[in-house]
């Protein structure tokens, strides 16, 4: 993904004073992009904030901070937050569909009563 360093000014941004004072403390100023180089060689308020910002951190030691997270851990923790997503968004449309659809209309209830015998009771012959 390629960076912006330059304002609408035609000044580095914050981003490219950053990269240029690290690249100082680093002594890696020559693997910088030519034209943030070229900047702060004719630009004097450009190098001047970068030489204030590399004054800052040139004594720092990072080592404390500890090592970077591991970006596979990041990978899997947003794929796993995508995939509650998805599962939640199912589920909410599931109940969604579940209340817009009318219910079926239900039978009539009939009530059937067995009838009652009573002809086997009057007979005289029983």
């Amino acid at each position: 993904m390629a960076l912006n360093y330059f304002d609408q000014h035609g000044h580095l941004t914050d981003e490219g004073i950053a990269r240029y004072a690290e690249a100082l403390r680093q002594d890696a100023v020559d693997k910088l992009p030519s034209a943030i180089v070229q900047h702060i060689e004719q630009c004097e308020p450009c190098h001047g904030q970068a030489l204030d910002l590399y004054a800052l951190i040139a004594d720092a030691d990072y080592s404390a901070l500890g090592a970077l997270p591991a970006p596979q851990a990041t990978v899997r923790r947003l794929w796993v937050v995508r995939a509650a997503a998805a599962a939640v968004f199912v589920m909410l449309s599931w109940l969604a569909y579940r209340l817009s659809v009318p219910a079926p209309p239900t039978p009539p209830v009939v009530k059937v009563e067995t009838p009652v015998d009573t002809t086997s009771q009057d007979s005289p012959g029983a």
